[in-house]
């Protein structure tokens, strides 16, 4: 009866914050543990007959198994708030179906104050899910829809590989719905000349998305962020559609000639402040 009453004051409370509390019992695994911590730099004093046996201060954290990082996502957001800082998550990860709070990524958009959007959907890339252009366009109707419902974009980014013919899938999608371009936000788009070339013709409709904390580890491979930004004005791109992101703390991974991982290292958000003075003082661009 008690677990019940208790269950039955913080269902209200995260209802409020539009999470449901069975789908979020859904996401767990079932497995559980605990861990004590001791602090020493507080101590208490243990009751009993022999006054003046103290301890460090002891803590304790429920340690629960969850099925994807969603959770995680919602929780740092929802700190950084509490600390005056301005926060906003994706719902999912590369796979289709995709993971979700609340079941379906319109929930999440329309229901969870913090979700603006859906991704990163991987698509011509060995590390996806390869959905095909139904699939897309059903969960680009999702996001739309629950972003009208939230007041938000509900913007799809794609995490775009480096096969042949990269946004083949994006023109597809248009084409075979009733969809636009805005509907999706590619990134990664410098990762190689071709892909950034293939970038410049598909920035004419829709957006696209340069990597900056990636560059620094593969500068024989991708196109630097800044330069990027001074050939994709020059072919006609709109300012408008260009957009940078630093991917801070991103897995950038090595793979050899065999697809093995070898190395794994992480962005830096710093690289996206990098870029932006770079674009200034080499590529001499104009601040506004």
């Amino acid at each position: 009866p008690e677990v019940q009453k208790a269950v039955g004051q913080v269902e209200p409370m995260l209802a409020a914050q539009g999470v449901e509390l069975p789908k979020l019992l859904a996401s767990l695994t079932g497995s559980l543990g605990y861990v004590i911590t001791l602090d020493k730099a507080k101590t208490v004093t243990l009751p009993g007959d022999e006054p003046g046996i103290t301890i460090p201060e002891p803590g304790a954290a429920l340690v629960i198994g969850t099925k994807d990082a969603t959770l995680f996502d919602v929780m740092k957001a929802k700190g950084l708030r509490q600390e005056g800082v301005s926060a906003w998550i994706y719902t999912g990860a590369y796979q289709v179906p995709t993971p979700t709070l609340l079941g379906d990524v319109g929930r999440d958009l329309a229901m969870v104050d913090e979700v603006i959007g859906v991704g990163e959907i991987a698509i011509a890339d060995h590390r996806s899910s390869s959905p095909g252009v139904l699939e897309l366009i059903r969960l680009a109707k999702l996001a739309r829809v629950g972003g009208m419902i939230g007041g938000k974009a509900g913007i799809v980014n794609i995490h775009l590989g480096d096969s042949p013919e990269p946004f083949s899938m994006l023109y597809e999608a248009v084409a075979q719905s009733e969809l636009q371009f805005s509907q999706f936000l590619p990134t990664h788009c410098n990762r190689s000349r071709s892909v950034f070339e293939a970038a410049k013709e598909y920035g004419r409709k829709g957006y696209v998305d340069m990597t900056c904390s990636s560059y620094p580890y593969y500068p024989e491979e991708e196109v630097k962020p800044s330069a990027c930004l001074r050939e994709l004005l020059a072919a006609g791109v709109p300012p408008g559609h260009i957009t940078f992101s630093s991917d801070g703390c991103g897995a950038l991974p090595v793979f050899d000639e065999q697809g093995q991982l070898v190395s794994l290292a992480s962005g830096k958000p710093k690289a996206i402040f990098t870029e932006l003075i770079d674009c200034v003082r080499q590529e001499k661009l104009p601040l506004e």
